[in-house]
């Protein structure tokens, strides 16, 4: 976190794709983190910084409130210049200077570096994780002789870290400096032995229940019932891919084969529920390896987080499994061999 910063500004509102700020603390027009003055309009000084989707739905969780008309004073939180949380000083703060406030994520950062002094960390836009030693002994192959590894890992949300206890907590001094250290699972690739790319922590579901993401991870390489990616999957990563790493970087999808495959040159023009369970020739795990190839490489943290979001809709929702398909399609004369994306010899 040698890069982290933390910038005490007015806040005017926020939306999905900015925040709106007025002076840094001591009123000067605030300049930082790439700042875009807003010259139309009554507030002086206005400016906004881009934020991420998800810093967005946290602060709202967390205040429901997102404009304001008396601006009040808030924490922003950066890494690589990148705004990763927003923190309101709340009314039983007020007695505290506002040239000496502190967000929590502020106050929390000492306990952040000393819970991964001893570690090999990753930043990966929305958490910090870590795989303890002990954890690569119980290391569990996805597949027998498989270049994938399911390994036990902690982690701290970045914005979690600030709000994990934000309510009633104006009475206890302890709950003001509480860090929540998670516990879950990450993904390890590594095609030769020696280099490893992670993907983003998995959690289990509520309860101790398996989640999606937890249930595809073990099944995604099943050699009796593979999994193939989505046609709704393949749409969503050519657009992100494309834009973060221009449209070259898509032939690995093979995009020209799925539109003769179906027949259809605009595809976003297929129904969605026929896009979210089609199969196309990809199978998940080629899938997955290509896109931890991505993540291996990616330093810039708004990148991370897009192929973060990527990780999230293969391991939720962009898979399909060869008995699903069967299914949707053993009432139809055609069978399974006669599905366009899926021929005979990939299915056996």
């Amino acid at each position: 976190m040698n890069s982290g910063e933390f910038k005490t500004v007015r806040l005017v509102k926020i939306t999905s794709q900015y925040v709106y700020v007025t002076s840094d603390v001591r009123g000067h027009v605030f300049t930082g983190f790439n700042a875009e003055p807003i010259l139309k309009g009554s507030v002086e000084g206005l400016v906004r910084i881009k934020i991420d989707h998800s810093v967005y739905k946290t602060f709202v969780s967390n205040y429901k409130v997102t404009v304001f008309r008396t601006p009040p004073i808030c924490c922003l939180t950066a890494y690589d210049g990148v705004i990763i949380d927003i923190e309101l000083k709340l009314n039983y703060f007020l007695i505290e200077d506002d040239n000496t406030w502190a967000g929590q994520f502020q106050q929390n950062l000492p306990k952040v570096m000393d819970a991964i002094k001893n570690q090999q960390s990753y930043i990966n836009g929305l958490q910090i994780f870590w795989i303890p030693k002990e954890s690569w002994a119980d290391a569990r192959p996805m597949s027998q002789g498989d270049a994938f590894q399911m390994v036990d890992a902690e982690y701290i949300g970045l914005s979690r870290a600030t709000h994990s206890l934000r309510v009633k907590r104006e009475d206890d001094e302890k709950k003001r400096s509480f860090l929540k250290v998670s516990k879950g699972q990450v993904i390890v690739y590594s095609p030769d032995g020696q280099v490893k790319s992670f993907s983003p922590v998995i959690s289990s579901g509520f309860f101790f229940a398996v989640s999606e993401e937890e249930r595809n991870g073990y099944l995604i390489n099943s050699k009796h019932n593979p999994a193939y990616t989505t046609l709704e999957f393949v749409l969503n990563a050519a657009q992100t891919i494309g834009q973060l790493y221009g449209h070259a970087a898509n032939d690995f999808l093979n995009i020209p084969r799925i539109i003769q495959d179906f027949g259809q040159v605009n595809l976003t023009k297929i129904d969605p529920i026929i896009r979210a369970t089609s199969p196309v020739h990809l199978m998940g795990v080629d899938a997955l390896a290509w896109l931890m190839g991505f993540m291996y490489r990616e330093t810039q943290l708004d990148s991370q987080r897009e192929l973060v979001k990527m990780f999230r809709k293969i391991m939720r929702t962009g898979l399909i499994y060869k008995n699903k398909i069967e299914g949707f399609y053993q009432r139809d004369v055609r069978g399974i061999d006669d599905v366009p994306l899926v021929s005979c010899h990939n299915c056996t």
